[in-house]
């Protein structure tokens, strides 16, 4: 994997934290598939947000409803003082009525 650390303060889905005692934590980006991994209590925590209860793949994709997550539901990386926010619809892929949300890791 190439890709480096970076202190992550909060991670929030339509402006609800991922609480976690986790906070700040290292984050890694993974620079060649566009990945972040988190610990696996952060992302568990970003999942019961979007109402999934699927169980993650090896590689800590999930699958849910597309319908469960809103056309203008947002996500929010903090990173120190810079805040990042996309629409979580960029962090999806649709494939007919179920959706992968990808970019945790669960270990």
């Amino acid at each position: 994997m190439d890709g480096m650390s970076i202190n992550m303060d909060d991670i929030s889905i339509n402006e609800t934290s991922a609480t976690s005692k986790e906070f700040p934590l290292d984050a890694v980006l993974d620079t060649e598939i566009g990945m972040i991994y988190v610990p696996k209590s952060v992302a568990q925590a970003l999942n019961a947000q979007i109402g999934n209860t699927s169980v993650p793949d090896k590689r800590g994709q999930v699958n849910f409803s597309y319908s469960a997550v809103g056309e203008n539901s947002t996500i929010n990386f903090k990173f120190g003082e810079l805040d990042f926010i996309f629409y979580l619809s960029y962090f999806v892929s649709q494939e007919m009525e179920i959706a992968t949300y990808g970019g945790v890791d669960f270990r």
